[in-house]
């Protein structure tokens, strides 16, 4: 590898990051890294049933869908770190009983700095 390019990539391409506050509190959520949305991306492929081999997004199972996005993007301000292990599934579990305003807004920041909303795609078109 290109070690002085990629750290000159590494420059560049830093995960975006927005803060919010609610009942006074902050909250970071940062936009998920290429391996993260590939495992996104996987874990929702395993939630759709297939016709032959075309998929049926009709039978598209999004259960747990905000609560690993959540996992995924919100920051603990404390470490820097993810505030959970998206892969473990006691902490998307736990993640699903909280509030979902929270994890609404959670989620809305989280897929449109990780480029999944529809709003970050119509963005990506004025660009």
């Amino acid at each position: 590898m290109n070690t002085k390019f990629f750290d000159k990539l590494k420059k560049v391409a830093k995960r975006a990051e927005e803060t919010f506050t609610c009942d006074g509190e902050s909250f970071t959520v940062r936009g998920m890294s290429g391996n993260m949305r590939d495992y996104y991306d996987a874990d929702t492929q395993k939630r759709v049933k297939f016709k032959g081999r075309q998929p049926d997004m009709n039978t598209l199972n999004t259960v747990g869908t905000r609560a690993l996005v959540v996992a995924m993007t919100l920051v603990d301000a404390d470490t820097g770190e993810l505030a959970f292990d998206y892969e473990n599934k006691e902490d998307l579990l736990a993640i699903g009983e909280l509030d979902s305003n929270f994890l609404d807004k959670v989620f809305e920041i989280g897929t449109k700095l990780s480029g999944l909303s529809v709003v970050s795609e119509k963005d990506a078109e004025k660009n």
